[in-house]
C-alpha cells in the first residue's frame, strides 16, 4: 500500500495499476512525497482530499467533488488520467470495503511471539478493534522471577494508527507470583496495561514510597466507572490502581477465585491507562470469552473508546481483544 502526500491534501492507492503508476509519477514530478503506509498521514483536512483506493479489482476515487487541481498545479496529463479513472469507476461495481489490519513489531515472550495490533474501519480513523496476539508457547518457559521482582514486562509498541485511539503503548506485565492483595491476586497472572501516556511518561513515575504526591492526586469520581475505587498506595512506572469492588474475587458475599478482571489506571489527576488483569491458567485454557468493560461517566479526551474486551484462541495464536469502539466527546 502506497500514500501520497502535500500540504493538506492526502492520496491513498493500493495495489500496483498501470493507471496508478501513471499517476503517482505524475504528481511525483510535482515533488510529492511517497509513504509506505496507508492512514499513516495526519491530514488537518482529510475530508477535503483526494482518496484513490485499489481493492482487489477496482481503483475507486473517494471525495473527489473536493479536488481541485489547481490547488496542485496538475497539468493536463495528470487531468486526463483523473478522468479516465472517472470514467472507469462509472463502468464497474464496487468491491465490497475491507478492514485494515495493521501490526506493531514481534516481541519474544516465553518460548514465542507477543505483538500489538489495530484493525480501522475501511475509509475512516476509527478503531475497530486493538489486539494483542500471543502465539500459544509465549506462555511456556515464562521467567519464575524473584519473591522480591512481581513483574516482568513485555513492552510492546503500538502501529501509528494509535493516534486514533485513547491508547500510546502497551505493556504485558507477567506475574510469576501474583502481587498484593495476598489471598485475591497471588496467583500466577498477567497484567494487560494499554497507557494512555507516552512511554517516556510513564517511565518518569517514581516509586510510591519516594514520593507519593501525584499518585493522590485523583481524577473527579465520573471518570471512573461507578464501583471504582483505588487500592492502596502504587506501582512505579504504572501509577494508581482502581478496582471493581463487584467483582467476583471481590465481593464479600459471594467471593470467588480470581480469573479475570478489569482496572483502570490514574497518575497525576489523569486516568492514564486500562489494565485488564487474567490468570496464566485462564489465557492458556480459554478458547472464547466476552465481557463489558466497564465505563465511566465522562471522557478526559475526545475518542473512540473501547466497550468489550474478547479472549480468544485460534489455531496456534491466542487473542486480547478490545473492541466496538464508542466515540464520546471530551466532557
Amino acid at each position: 500500500m502506497n500514500g501520497i502526500y502535500k500540504k493538506q491534501q492526502c492520496f491513498f492507492y493500493h495495489q500496483k495499476t498501470a493507471v496508478a503508476d501513471d499517476l503517482v509519477q505524475a504528481l511525483n514530478l510535482q515533488g510529492i512525497r511517497i509513504t509506505p503506509y496507508f492512514l499513516s498521514l495526519k491530514c488537518t483536512e482529510l475530508n477535503n482530499a483526494l482518496i484513490v483506493y485499489k481493492t482487489s479489482s477496482l481503483l475507486i476515487i473517494y471525495n473527489f467533488i473536493y479536488f481541485k487541481p489547481m490547488q496542485l498545479n496538475i497539468n493536463k496529463k495528470t487531468t486526463l488520467l483523473l478522468a479516465a479513472i472517472i470514467i472507469f469507476l462509472a463502468s464497474c461495481k464496487k468491491d465490497k470495503q475491507e478492514s485494515e489490519v495493521f501490526e506493531g513489531t514481534k516481541i519474544s515472550m516465553g518460548n514465542g511471539k507477543a505483538w500489538s495490533w489495530i484493525q480501522m474501519k475501511p475509509y475512516s480513523q476509527q478503531p475497530e478493534i486493538i489486539g494483542i496476539s500471543f502465539t500459544q508457547d509465549a506462555f511456556v518457559n515464562l521467567s519464575a522471577g524473584s519473591m522480591t521482582e512481581h513483574d516482568i514486562p513485555f513492552e510492546l509498541d503500538m502501529p501509528f494508527q494509535k493516534e486514533y485511539s485513547p491508547f500510546n503503548h502497551i505493556v504485558v506485565d507477567w506475574n510469576p507470583h501474583g502481587h498484593t492483595p495476598v489471598g485475591i491476586y497471588d496467583k500466577p497472572h498477567f497484567d494487560f496495561h494499554f497507557y494512555m501516556i507516552t512511554e517516556a511518561e510513564r517511565k518518569q513515575i517514581p516509586d510510591y514510597n519516594a514520593d507519593s504526591t501525584k499518585y493522590q492526586l485523583f481524577p473527579l469520581p465520573d471518570y471512573f466507572p461507578t464501583n471504582y475505587f483505588p487500592i492502596p498506595e502504587g506501582e512505579k512506572m504504572m501509577g494508581k490502581h482502581w478496582v471493581d469492588v463487584t467483582s467476583p474475587e471481590l465481593n464479600p458475599t459471594n467471593l470467588q477465585p480470581f480469573t479475570q478482571t478489569f482496572i483502570y489506571g490514574s497518575y497525576n489527576g489523569k486516568v492514564t491507562f486500562y489494565e485488564p488483569m487474567a490468570t496464566l491458567s485462564f489465557m492458556t485454557t480459554t478458547n472464547s470469552f466476552t465481557r463489558d468493560i466497564p465505563q465511566p461517566l465522562k471522557y478526559a479526551k475526545p475518542g473512540y473508546y473501547p466497550t468489550q474486551l474478547s479472549i480468544t484462541k485460534s489455531g496456534n495464536t491466542t487473542e486480547l481483544k478490545l473492541t466496538d469502539f464508542v466515540y464520546h466527546p471530551q466532557s
